[in-house]
């Protein structure tokens, strides 16, 4: 290996180099914001590092092809092993939840948001952003009444809203705080599985800042706590503002001891929004929720591990 480098002319050492540290940086990044910002990036660079490589191979530089493909197998193991497979669907039944965000669709498409909620058919809905203008829109459409009989909300006027929507009565429901921000927390028992299960709904603030982010790795690990003293299966939902491999969602799932249910490692947006859950649980399907040409949310599916 020693011998491969040194036979690297002044081009390809600063090629090398550029590459190798873009790739350190995607995975141990710095505790500095510009390196936070970089960090989002790391399935456009591991995709930019894997079209370079093959340019180097166009033009015949194979060394270079090598350290390049090889950076890019480094970054393509380091995002699967934040993810496992999922979960070999079993006959029982399961439960369905959805994480959606109303910020994230244009005022002009209420109704088809709205809808696509309702055509998820999941058995609990978290919503996060919930103004008075939109609690009071959610609260007078009949079809999502209907189909969500049950519901509880956090009102508020800035984005800190919280609302969770269920087709099972909650048999409790509770609120938490990191500071002034709100969480919220209902237990279904689901008809079908006969199991009370624990749904958490967060919103952090955007990480716009190097103190944001500790803002946000604080707020984590508060929820963390909560989860770790319920006694029933867990999921938890929201819009977390930090991508999958951070290293504050890291430190949440190790600290609540909970699974992403995540596969899938999108390009047409940064994947702010998470389902995780805890051991008594296998995901056996996740997906993304889109209205027209917009996300706005993510469904998961899961089943009792005791099924087996």
């Amino acid at each position: 290996m020693l011998k491969f480098f040194k036979g690297a002319n002044a081009y390809q050492a600063v090629v090398w180099t550029i590459i190798i540290v873009g790739t350190i940086i995607s995975i141990l990044p710095p505790e500095l914001f510009f390196f936070k910002v970089i960090s989002k990036y790391v399935v456009q660079i591991m995709l930019a590092y894997f079209i370079i490589g093959i340019l180097f191979l166009f033009f015949s530089d194979e060394k270079s092809m090598f350290v390049s493909f090889a950076c890019c197998g480094i970054l393509c193991l380091f995002l699967r092993t934040r993810s496992a497979f999922f979960a070999a669907p079993q006959a029982g039944p399961s439960v369905t939840a959805v994480n959606c965000n109303l910020s994230l669709t244009s005022s002009a498409n209420f109704d088809s948001t709205i809808q696509s909620i309702i055509n998820s058919d999941a058995d609990v809905i978290s919503i996060q952003e919930v103004t008075p203008d939109w609690a009071a829109y959610l609260a007078n459409h009949p079809v999502l009444s209907a189909k969500y009989p049950y519901d509880t909300a956090i009102v508020r006027m800035d984005f800190h809203g919280l609302a969770l929507y269920s087709k099972y009565p909650f048999t409790k429901v509770d609120t938490f705080h990191y500071k002034e921000i709100p969480n919220l927390a209902g237990c279904i028992k689901h008809d079908s599985l006969n199991k009370h299960i624990y749904f958490v709904s967060s919103h952090t603030i955007p990480p716009v800042s190097l103190g944001a982010h500790d803002e946000i790795n604080a707020h984590l690990q508060t929820v963390a706590k909560y989860v770790k003293g319920l006694k029933e299966p867990v999921v938890t939902l929201g819009d977390y503002q930090v991508m999958p491999w951070s290293p504050e969602i890291v430190s949440f799932r190790r600290a609540a001891n909970l699974s992403d249910s995540r596969r899938d490692m999108p390009m047409s947006y940064f994947p702010y929004d998470h389902i995780f859950y805890s051991k008594e649980l296998q995901c056996i399907d996740f997906r993304s929720i889109n209205n027209m040409s917009e996300h706005f949310g993510v469904k998961g599916a899961y089943q009792l591990k005791t099924l087996q």
